[in-house]
């Protein structure tokens, strides 16, 4: 199931008002343009005051000139902190140049100047929740969930961090901890029709199929037309084996969105478990031509087209999704299962020594 994100950034000041070029007033650029040509003519006046490149390094930011609020921090940083003004205001530069960095997706260079703030402001949750983000972009998701961890420690009602934990944990597979990230978010107010989303999925996975349902039920009747909501709830009615149910909430998501892969993809296997192959292999065949370059639209036909007796077409169904995802164990093991059908014994056990094999890696 895919990652949930929201994309923010939040850019603080230690010591200051924060430039935050998410936030910022489009009508008011010109006037930021002011301010950044009048510190540039400050900056030639006293090209020695770290802090004239800090404020024009916030203007830009606010501009999202990101490269040159990236150029002004760095010049401020360089700079001897005691002769010239920046010594109280480290952790400020690095975070706000490491959210520079963050824009740009220059991550690795972004994590080490959350460190680097860290060092100069130990107690602010900001930096800890901006670190956790940056690692987890970097793909780090342990380290990401302690730098959270320390945020809400410092801030336990810091509800961006915790839904970010939640987002996190459901990445790692830590489906208990991310409800409970979740939940504390619900509880708090943030977040609202997404909230109750995201705990579906993770009580999906957690095995609570009836939780799911009554938490995207909620967020459907927060925000309507909540396609992923549908799509999440048609999922677990199959769990429970409301094939019916399953298919109605995926014939909504077409409704609003006809080109809408997942539903297909969804509802071609749940209306193969009650028996009308033509149709499965109808919407299974719509899901391929809208995303012909994912394996598992073919994996899924290929088992419509084996239960068919069509082994010809099963067979080019599974050889194009192994040749789309090499290490997909799912498709190796249904071509086992068609191997064996056709007596083909040493294929067969080559793909399931294949099966083996990748799930270890896995």
């Amino acid at each position: 199931m895919k990652p949930f994100r929201i994309s923010f950034l939040v850019l603080i000041a230690i010591s200051r008002l924060p430039a935050q070029p998410e936030n910022a007033d489009t009508s008011n650029f010109g006037v930021l343009r002011g301010y950044v040509r009048d510190q540039t003519f400050f900056i030639a006046l006293d090209s020695s005051d770290a802090c004239l490149y800090i404020k024009r390094g916030d203007y830009r930011l606010q501009l999202k000139d990101f490269k040159g609020a990236k150029a002004d921090y760095t010049v401020a940083l360089y700079m001897d902190p005691v002769s010239n003004g920046i010594l109280d205001n480290r952790a400020y530069a690095f975070y706000n140049r490491g959210s520079a960095e963050f824009k740009l997706e220059e991550f690795t260079q972004a994590e080490k100047d959350y460190t680097e703030a860290i060092l100069f402001d130990q107690d602010n949750p900001f930096i800890y929740f901006s670190l956790g983000r940056v690692r987890i972009k970097l793909g780090n998701l342990q380290t990401a969930i302690i730098a959270f961890d320390r945020a809400i420690e410092l801030s336990p009602k810091f509800r961006d961090a915790l839904f970010e934990r939640a987002n996190a944990n459901y990445e790692y597979r830590n489906y208990p901890a991310s409800v409970l990230d979740y939940t504390t978010v619900i509880e708090l107010g943030g977040y609202t029709a997404d909230a109750y989303y995201c705990r579906a999925r993770a009580k999906i996975m957690a095995g609570d199929f009836s939780g799911a349902l009554v938490d995207d039920t909620r967020a459907i009747e927060l925000k309507p037309g909540y396609l992923e909501a549908y799509n999440n709830r048609g999922t677990a009615k199959n769990q429970l084996e409301d094939h019916v149910g399953a298919i109605q909430d995926f014939d909504k998501v077409i409704e609003l969105d006809p080109n809408n892969y997942d539903a297909y993809i969804n509802r071609g296997p749940t209306k193969f478990k009650l028996n009308d192959r033509k149709s499965a292999l109808s919407d299974l065949s719509t899901a391929i031509s809208i995303h012909p370059e994912k394996a598992e639209g073919y994996n899924n036909r290929g088992i419509v087209r084996f239960y068919s007796r069509d082994y010809k077409g099963a067979l080019e169904d599974y050889n194009k999704a192994i040749e789309l995802k090499p290490d997909y164990t799912d498709a190796y093991f249904n071509r086992a299962l068609l191997y064996e059908k056709k007596g083909e014994k040493k294929l067969a056990e080559q793909d399931r020594n294949s099966v083996n094999l990748y799930r270890k890696n896995q």
